[in-house]
């Protein structure tokens, strides 16, 4: 399911972010599964603080826009689904772009019966190749992910230092 951070609809609906905040934990009080509509979330401000916000469906956004004009709500709405669209485009082709088989450092660390610590040893020593990938979620994280082929690649290595 498509969600909007509440800080892109606080932007979309011209309010500030703590008071479509307040709007929100009043309206989950009012409903009976919230989850199809608000999830909690967070984000880093830029003071590196880790504020509350939260993940909001199509749903969500039509319920708030319930307290718009018509001519606000139509405009705030085509706001929120353009944004979830441009969403799930980048989302479609960032799994498309992403073919081979991509292993977390744990995942890696198994596969190789070697520790996580001896991986990110490897990788600093350039020995395992690894890369720094995005993940859109609520914000945007990275983490260090290695490809199929990059262990492929280092076994071999291992097998000619054996030799």
């Amino acid at each position: 399911m498509i969600r909007l951070n509440s800080k892109d609809v606080a932007e979309f609906m011209g309010k500030r972010h703590d008071n479509l905040m307040r709007t929100i934990r009043t309206d989950i009080k009012n409903l009976e599964s919230p989850d199809n509509y608000y999830k909690e979330g967070s984000y880093t401000d830029g003071k590196g603080k880790v504020r509350a916000c939260y993940e909001i469906s199509i749903q969500g956004c039509e319920r708030l826009s319930k307290k718009l004009s018509e001519e606000d709500k139509e405009s705030f709405l085509n706001k929120c689904r353009d944004n979830a669209k441009e969403s799930s485009d980048e989302a479609l082709r960032a799994s498309e772009s992403h073919s081979e088989k991509e292993y977390t450092v744990k995942e890696a660390a198994e596969k190789l019966g070697i520790s996580e610590r001896t991986i990110f040893r490897r990788i600093k020593a350039g020995e395992l190749k690894a890369e720094k990938r995005e993940f859109k979620q609520v914000l945007v994280s990275e983490r260090t992910v290695i490809t199929e082929s990059s262990i492929e690649e280092y076994l071999k290595n291992q097998e000619e230092k054996d030799v």
